[in-house]
């Protein structure tokens, strides 16, 4: 191969290259349902309840199993 085939190739695999760029192939996956709430998200409000939290007692701090050896 001479330098100007490979000139003449390297133009032919740009311009098939350029073409595949703008004919797109698309996404894969599933489409998304709803494009408006990503564009303005909900400001999320903790849920609040009337009832006190119950009271925990106290647990003694853990300890790791120990093995016996006999």
């Amino acid at each position: 191969m001479s330098y100007e085939d490979l000139e003449e190739a390297r133009a032919k695999r740009a311009a098939k290259e350029k073409a595949n760029v703008t004919a797109g192939k698309g996404k894969r996956g599933r489409k998304r349902k709803n494009l408006a709430s990503e564009a303005e998200p909900e400001a999320k409000v903790a849920r609040m309840s009337d009832e006190p939290e119950p009271a925990t007692a106290p647990v003694a701090p853990w300890r790791a199993p120990v093995a016996k050896m006999y």
